[in-house]
């Protein structure tokens, strides 16, 4: 069966040069920021999905972060 592939350019800035690791049933890629690369559809969804995940992650983090009155009067 063929896999379908995606060009996908990882964003390199000062917080993030690492490689990005990502392993989907079994098989592995590491990924290199700042270089275009083809990547079977799958794996490009992974990495949608974990941005998406860290965009929640971080607007739960600031609602915690705000006193509890705040937030009271926002409900």
């Amino acid at each position: 069966m063929e896999k379908k592939l995606v060009k996908i350019k990882l964003p390199l800035t000062r917080n993030d040069k690492e490689d990005v690791f990502v392993g989907v049933n079994g098989q592995t890629w590491q990924i290199a920021r700042g270089v275009e690369v083809e990547l079977p559809w799958n794996v490009v969804k992974v990495l949608e999905r974990q941005e998406k995940m860290l965009a929640q992650a971080l607007e739960f983090e600031e609602k915690a972060a705000k006193p509890l009155e705040q937030l009271e009067k926002k409900a």
